[in-house]
């Protein structure tokens, strides 16, 4: 921020002020006793110059520093000038300038009210006053909504973490109905649908997230991929627009024992780990595979396919063999927290 035209107008000054003002102090001590005995209002007004001008020498300097981006020096400047003078209008209102430039608006307003309660005349202070209580208004309002939106998030996270997935919904709602249009809880929301099975709903918070930012791979991917699975399986979706695409799974006989042990690795996974409530952690994937393809690296959690929630690696052993290896799959992963959704 810039400085008020009060300030601004000011120049750089040599510090030669405190031999000036140390030279007429030291005159109104130790002068010839008959000539300040015999006017001692002299020696008085000679003090009060001496210190007048050391104020404005202060003042300037401080202006001067805060010119240079030199902030704390140019408030203890003006510090200085009130001790010497702590009825400074001027004093009082340029360290207000100074403290709401760094976001100190509490000090900021202490000082803009100093300047105008001595200075009642001045339209600057008395405006200074009006707009920096306006901000500190404004200031706790956003302090509240972002502690509001804070909480609401984190219950929503944990919720769905657990796999409260109704609740997780409810709260991700919550959200978006108190603090609309922003992508990632568009893109929770659709996330949670998708897991619930509704592809309509998931579908419209997905194209709603992307449409906020499109910029976002994650959002244009998983809207462009559920899209497409949409549309492959038109003929098998129920009328109602609200209603959940139903994708019947292709039927195939049960596997040999062998078979049911190679499942995973038919799909490019070598090894994964059951995990607490986290999904199968993907230890070793194949190299060019058809999992790998799909943009899953090591490290990364799968946490439903096809809608179905994943808890452990058998359940991902079983919810494959209901499938085609050739089929293509809809997954939702944990990528480095990110919840994402893929098509394989």
């Amino acid at each position: 921020m810039e400085l008020r035209s009060q300030i601004s107008q000011r120049k750089n000054q040599p510090r030669s002020y405190y031999v000036e003002a140390g030279i007429i102090f030291l005159l109104s001590i130790f002068a010839p006793t008959a000539s300040y005995s015999q006017d001692p209002e002299s020696a008085r007004l000679a003090v009060q110059a001496a210190r007048e001008q050391e104020i404005q020498v202060l003042l300037e300097e401080g202006t001067a520093l805060w010119r240079a981006k030199r902030g704390q020096e140019a408030l203890e400047r003006f510090e200085q000038a009130l001790r010497l003078d702590s009825k400074n209008a001027e004093a009082h209102f340029s360290m207000g300038v100074i403290e709401e430039s760094q976001g100190n608006y509490t000090e900021a307003e202490s000082s803009y009210r100093q300047a105008n309660h001595y200075a009642p005349d001045v339209p600057d202070y008395a405006k200074a006053v009006q707009d920096i209580s306006k901000k500190l208004q404004s200031n706790k309002g956003q302090n509240v909504n972002s502690a509001d939106k804070r909480r609401l998030t984190e219950e929503a996270a944990a919720a769905f973490k657990r796999g409260e997935y109704y609740s997780a919904l409810d709260l991700y709602k919550q959200l978006d109905g108190k603090f609309p249009n922003q992508a990632a809880t568009k893109h929770n929301i659709g996330t949670v649908y998708l897991l619930l099975k509704d592809h309509y709903n998931a579908l419209e918070y997905f194209k709603q997230a992307n449409k906020l930012d499109p910029k976002e791979a994650r959002y244009s991917k998983a809207y462009k991929d559920l899209a497409a699975e949409i549309k492959s399986h038109s003929k098998e979706m129920k009328t109602e627009s609200t209603a959940p695409l139903q994708v019947a799974p292709i039927a195939r006989p049960t596997p040999p024992a062998q078979a049911k042990a190679d499942i995973l690795s038919q799909y490019g996974i070598v090894s994964g780990r059951s995990t607490n409530g986290e999904g199968v952690l993907m230890d070793r994937l194949m190299i060019g595979s058809r999992i790998a393809q799909a943009g899953l690296v090591p490290g990364d959690y799968i946490r439903a396919v096809e809608g179905t929630e994943i808890n452990n690696v058998n359940q991902l052993r079983q919810v494959f063999l209901q499938y085609q290896p050739s089929q293509k799959l809809q997954m939702m992963i944990m990528h480095e927290g990110n919840l994402n959704v893929v098509m394989f």
